[in-house]
C-alpha cells in the first residue's frame, strides 16, 4: 500500500479514513461516505487499541460499584409500604444492600447473572470456564456470608433482581414485614 504525496494512503477507504480522522478520533464528514471509514475501521481493528490479554485483564478488574436500579426499585417499594428504619450501605460483613439495624435484618439484591439465577438462560457464551468459575465463587462467597451474619444473629434476606423486574413485590414485601414484625413480637 503505497502513500501519495500528501501522505495518504492509495486505497480509497484508507484515504477517506485518514481524511477524517484527527488524533485517532473519527470525525464524520457529512459530505463523504462514512461507510468506509467504518468498515475500514472494523477490518483493521482499531476500535479496540489493546490487545487481548490486556483486554481480559482490565474486564477481569472491573468490579461493580452497586446495583443502582435494582437498590433503587427497593427503596421505592419500601417507601410505598412504608416500611421504615432500613440504612443503605452499613458497613458489617458481607456489605449488604440495606440493613434494619434494629431488627437485625440483612436484605442483598442480587443480580442474576454474577450470582448464578436460573431464572433464564445467562450462560455465556465466550470465557465460559472463567465465568463459570467466577459465578461459583460468587454462589459460595454468598453461602459463606449467610451463615457468617446468621451466626452472629442476623437474619438475611436475599433478593434476585429478577424478582424486583418480574413483578414478584408482594412477596418481597411480605418476607421484610414478616421479619419485621418476628423482631417486635
Amino acid at each position: 500500500m503505497g502513500r501519495d504525496e500528501r501522505g495518504t494512503s492509495d486505497k480509497p477507504a484508507k484515504r477517506l479514513y485518514d481524511s477524517v480522522c484527527v488524533n485517532e478520533t473519527v470525525q464524520f464528514h457529512p459530505l463523504r461516505s462514512n461507510i468506509w471509514v467504518i468498515i475500514y475501521i472494523l477490518r483493521t481493528n482499531l476500535m479496540d487499541t489493546r490487545t487481548p490479554e490486556k483486554r481480559r485483564q482490565i474486564m477481569q478488574a472491573n468490579r461493580p460499584s452497586g446495583n443502582q436500579s435494582t437498590e433503587l426499585r427497593l427503596i421505592q417499594l419500601f417507601k410505598q409500604n412504608n416500611i421504615k428504619g432500613w440504612r443503605r450501605k452499613y458497613q458489617i460483613t458481607g456489605h449488604p444492600d440495606f440493613v434494619f439495624l434494629s431488627a437485625r435484618i440483612a436484605v442483598f439484591v442480587d443480580g442474576c447473572f454474577w450470582h448464578g439465577h436460573n431464572c433464564r438462560n445467562l450462560t455465556p457464551k465466550s470465557n465460559k470456564e472463567y465465568w463459570t468459575k467466577k459465578i461459583h465463587l460468587n454462589r459460595l462467597h454468598d453461602r459463606e456470608i449467610n451463615q457468617k451474619l446468621r451466626q452472629k444473629n442476623w437474619k438475611v434476606i436475599r433478593i434476585w433482581e429478577c424478582e424486583l423486574k418480574q413483578n414478584k413485590l408482594h412477596k418481597i414485601i411480605s418476607d421484610i414485614q414478616r421479619s419485621l414484625s418476628c423482631h417486635m413480637d
